[in-house]
Order: C-alpha cells, then structure tokens, then sequence
C-alpha cells in the first residue's frame, strides 16, 4: 500500500477520555438550562403578541363583558365560544393517538432501513456493479421520500388506497371513547389510524435513517464495534430532535385526513382568525418542541460519554469523496429547479407570440369553446384546464418564478445571517472547552428560540394575524430559517474536514445550505399557498388550493399531478444539491439541522 493510501485509512477510534465525558455531562445541563430559558423567552414574545393582538380591538362584540377583558378575551374561542382548555386538551387527546401511531411505524420501518443500508455498505465494500447499484438505488428511494412532500404523500395515499381500491377511510377519526355496545373500538381508531399514520411517518423515516446510516458508517470506518448501542442512541437524537418535524408534517396530514387534532384546529383557526386558538395550539407545540429536545439532549449526552463524536475531525484523516457519477447526478437534478425558472422566462415569450392572452393568460384566461369545466388536455391545452377553464400548462410555466424565488431569497438572506453567527458559534465550539461551547451555545440563544416552534406553525399564527404578501413571507421565512442554518453552519465549521477545512468553510458548506434552505423554504411557502394563505396571483400550491375549492381534488388527475410534479421535483433537485454538496464535507449533521 502507497502513502498516499496509508494516510486516507483512519485511525482506530478513540473512546471519550473523563475530560470529555465530564464536558458531555456540562453541555448536557447547560443545554437543558439554555432551552428552557429559550421557552420562557418564546412565552413571553407570544405572550406580548397576543397581547397587542387584543389591543387592536379584534376582540368579538359578542362576547360578554367580563369575557371581553385581558386575560379572560384569550381563555375562551371567539367562534365556538368553547374554554381554550378543553379545545386543546382535545386536539391533544387525537394528535397524541397519530403522533403515537406514526412513532411506532417510524420504530419499525428505521430499524430495517438502517440494517439494510449497512448491509448493503459493506457488501459494498466489494466493488462488484450489483452492489453499487443496490446501494444507488437506496439512496434514490431515500431522496425521493424526502422531497415527497406529506401532503402529496397524503394525496397519493389517498387516491390509491382509499378512493380506487377502497381499502382504508379517506378520513376523519374513529373515537375510542364512542362504542357500539359499551366497549372501547380501539380496531376501529387503529383502522381510522393506518393511512395518516404512514403519510406522518415517511418523510421523517427518511431523514432519519439517511443520517443514521452516514454517522453509523463513519463510526463503522473508526473500528467502534458497538454499532446496536451506538445506533440506539444516534436515532433517539435524531427522532426527538426532529420534534418541530414531526409537528410540521402533523398539521399537513391532519389537514389531508380531516383529522381532528391539534394541526387541524391550528389550521382551522387560522383561517377563521380564532386568536386564542392559535396563539394557545402554537405554545402547546413549543411545549412539545421542548420535552422532544430535551430528549434528544440527553440521547446526545449519552452517545457524548460513551465514544468521541463521530464528525470529530483529526488532521491525519482525510474525508472520503462522493464518486464522480453521484456528483454529477446531483448536479444533473439541479437543472430541474433552473428549468422551472427558465419556464417562466419563456412564458411572457410565449403570451406575445403563440399563445392567444385571452385564452391562455394564467389569471384571467378563458377558452369559450369549452363545454366543460374542468377539461382533459387536448390539442390546445396539452395538460388541461382547471375549473375556472384556465390553461394549466401556462399556470405551471407562470409559477415557476412565483414559487421558486421567494425562497431562494429566504434562503440567501438566512445564510447571510446564519454564517456569521454559526461562525462564531464554531469557532468557539471547536476549543472544546467548557468555557468556549458555553459562550458557544449562548450565543445560539436566539436560535434555539426559534427552533421549538415549527415554522410551518408560525407561519400560520403570521397569517392569522395580517394578510401576507409575498415579501412578508419571505421575510417571515428568514427568521425562521436563520436560526437552523446558524446550527448547520455551525455544525460545518466544527468537523470541516483537515484537509479542506477552509474550502468546506467558506465554499461547500454555504452552497450546500442555500440549496437546503431554499428546499425548506420551498416546502413550507408552497405549503402555505396550498392553503390560500399567501397573497400571490398564481404559485404551484395555489394551483392545488384552487383545485380542492373547486372539489375536484381527488377526482380529476389532471389537475393536480403537474404542479405535484413541479413542486416535487424542484425540492429533489434541491435536497439531492445541498446533500451532494453536503457529502464532500463528510457531515452527518448539517443538514440534519435544516430539516428537523
């Protein structure tokens, strides 16, 4: 073997030494202390908010008099009239049964995915094709559940399962409290169960076994032999750690289902512009947020004393590459995302030349040659049209725009801001003394105040509050995005490989999280225009948002699976970007931070 070679096979893995599991112990107190000191603050300014919410003088005329004043305005719903407490305690009640469900899947589909991956990692180690190819196309799947989004998985499920072959309900739940003779059905919630249960545990199945898999692998080229216990506590920091999630996509598929939990009552009341509601379902949520951490701190903790962390970087190691095929793939599925862009450069092209304006025009076209509304694609209209007779085909290239660049602005925006301050935070992260990761975790208070409530949430008590135009979207997604790409960057500035340090720093790491945040951004601004709470003249969600108001959601294919294309594969082009960037840094964790 050469000496170049040599130098590429890492050392022995080194197990803590009593410094560091007395600083695993440190940071797992003082991150305890930072995280509830960071709900107390998250209270307080939605406290405050509310607060100014009631002074705005929202409050219903219907209301009595006592029930008009602070704090009793907030203590009871302005449209059902019901006491906060008990609309809560029973959205808990049902969201605790999916979260449950979802959470048991999740322990059996993981497990398998996990030693199935290994499994096929170390045959990998073989370099025969079929191997490689077994492990390409795991990868692949994994990808694609990623940027699946939950309601599409939701929809899919839907249509295939339930509306064709009639096999689960398309929705709504079944109570175990209601029995036919007395007795509690639990066959029946687990039947209701099945369909949002699998939609909910998908995407974080995904994440997290793909996380999983590259730490356990690295720990694997470290000679750690206890890969069970080590696996253990690796998933129980990324399951809990992804609490905010797990809520996010909670909302979504209680929404989907009809399911009356505490996303659907968020929802719900947002609309409505029930106040009090919201304000009340969004800190239970930070409530749960935090427990989830809190939990996921202590997994971290464990897996801190037990062995050094697995991304430690040691100069005499260099970080394995992706293989040139991979890299290029990654880069290949880009080109989806910049087609979108491209589509609505073209589109204003098309609308001067070829296509009839009053016909084809995304916002007030109108074909009255049509007898039906909606109709199937035709000649003239390759993909359709929707209820309102408009060209589908010229909504789609018109959205690409519209749905493209509010986040990627978000996501600019946010790494500008989150590479000074996870700089900073790594920087000082990297001494590995008390002293340092406590200055270092204190000057992430701000984030973590931001990361226990899910953006996805906030965005919704945003748009109950005030309408929202797509700047104040934008702008909203930078506060919420800045704080998960201060951690990622933190987390690339900490175990940037020895021998490109600087490059990953300062070049890898930052392109990496403006694809990832704009992959979130994209994910929950689309979201939000799926639920037509964004003042936009046309987007892929709001195309989708058009289509279920109009009822033929679930009835006319069409209309639906070319925006559900366009949405998806834009957040696989950007998800397999960032990761692809992501790997020649070797990082189990950066955008780990992006998607919990």
């Amino acid at each position: 073997m050469d000496q170049s070679a040599a130098s590429a096979v890492p050392p022995p893995a080194t197990l803590a030494s009593s410094g560091e599991r007395r600083l695993a112990v440190i940071q797992f107190f003082r991150r305890v202390v930072i995280l509830l000191i960071a709900y107390l603050i998250l209270r307080t300014v939605l406290g405050g908010w509310a607060y100014a919410t009631y002074s705005t003088g929202n409050v219903p005329p219907q209301l009595t008099a006592s029930q008009r004043e602070w704090p009793e305005a907030f203590e009871i719903s302005w449209v059902s009239r019901r006491p906060i407490a008990d609309i809560v305690v029973g959205g808990w009640y049902f969201s605790a049964w999916l979260s449950g469900a979802a959470f048991t899947l999740s322990l059996c589909i993981v497990p398998v995915a996990v030693a199935g991956g290994l499994a096929v990692h170390r045959m990998t180690a073989r370099g025969t094709r079929v191997h490689t190819i077994l492990r390409a196309a795991g990868r692949v799947w994994l990808y694609l559940q990623i940027a699946w989004p939950p309601i599409i998985a939701g929809l899919t499920l839907l249509l295939i399962l339930a509306v064709g072959l009639h096999l689960f309900p398309a929705g709504q739940a079944a109570d175990p409290r209601v029995s036919r003779a007395g007795e509690i059905l639990l066959s029946d919630r687990l039947y209701h169960l099945v369909l949002p249960a699998l939609a909910m545990a998908l995407m974080p199945c995904a994440v997290i076994t793909l996380t999983v898999i590259r730490v356990l692998t690295h720990d694997a080229a470290y000679g750690v032999k206890n890969l069970l216990g080590n696996g253990l506590l690796v998933w129980g920091e990324r399951s809990f750690g992804m609490a905010a999630g797990w809520l996010a996509i909670q909302i979504l598929v209680e929404t989907i289902f009809t399911y009356p939990g505490l996303g659907l009552q968020l929802l719900n009341a947002s609309i409505t512009e029930d106040y009090p509601v919201v304000f009340a379902v969004v800190t239970v949520m930070a409530l749960m947020v935090l427990i989830g951490r809190l939990i996921a701190e202590a997994f971290g903790a464990l897996r801190r004393v037990v062995n050094m962390p697995a991304n430690s970087s040691t100069p005499s190691v260099q970080s394995p590459q992706p293989t040139r095929r991979w890299t290029l793939a990654g880069l290949i599925v880009l080109i989806i995302p910049l087609c979108a862009l491209l589509s609505s450069l073209i589109h204003p092209m098309l609308m001067n030349t070829v296509w009839d304006r009053d016909i084809f025009d995304p916002i007030t076209g109108f074909d009255v040659s049509l007898s039906d509304y909606p109709s199937p694609p035709s000649a003239t209209h390759a993909l359709g049209t929707d209820p309102m007779s408009r060209d589908i085909l010229s909504q789609l290239m018109f959205s690409g725009a519209s749905s493209l660049v509010p986040p990627l602005n978000s996501a600019f925006a946010a790494l500008l801001i989150g590479v000074v301050f996870g700089g900073l935070s790594g920087a000082l992260a990297a001494r590995r003394s008390w002293w340092a990761e406590t200055l270092s975790d204190v000057l992430l208070l701000p984030a973590d105040i931001g990361l226990l409530v899910p953006p996805l949430a906030m965005l919704m008590l945003l748009a109950a509050s005030t309408e929202v135009s797509v700047p104040g979207v934008t702008a909203a997604m930078v506060v919420l995005l800045a704080p998960r790409v201060s951690y990622a960057y933190r987390s690339f500035w900490v175990d940037a490989p020895a021998d490109h340090a600087w490059r990953t720093r300062l070049l890898i790491g930052p392109a990496a999280l403006l694809l990832g945040g704009a992959f979130v951004g994209l994910w929950n601004i689309e979201t939000l225009n799926f639920f037509g709470m964004v003042n936009v003249r046309m987007s892929w969600g709001l195309m989708l948002w058009f289509t279920q108001q109009a009822g033929y959601l679930l009835r006319s294919s069409w209309m639906i699976w070319a925006p559900v294309f366009a949405w998806w594969a834009s957040l696989l082009g950007l998800s397999l970007g960032a990761d692809t960037l992501n790997r020649y840094a070797h990082n189990a964790d950066a955008l780990f931070h992006l998607s919990r």
